[in-house]
């Protein structure tokens, strides 16, 4: 059995969308919407194969992600 990734069709616009979660992640206010833009970016980052990144953001919200 192998294993398939997903792959963005179009990877410019993938890394902009990774841009733009960027910003919206610095402007979150309040635990549950920095929560929320973590994850997503964290999903946009292991999509990039950027994994370790990913991990590193969310490694830290782990304790309030578990409270909720």
């Amino acid at each position: 059995m192998h294993f398939q990734r997903f792959t963005a069709p179009d990877p410019a616009a993938h890394d902009a969308s990774i841009t733009a979660h960027r910003a919206r992640l610095a402007a979150a206010q309040g635990d549950l919407a920095r929560l929320d833009a973590t994850a997503d970016l964290a999903t946009l980052l292991t999509t990039a194969r950027q994994e370790a990144e990913a991990l590193a953001l969310l490694e830290p919200e782990r304790a309030q992600a578990e409270a909720l």
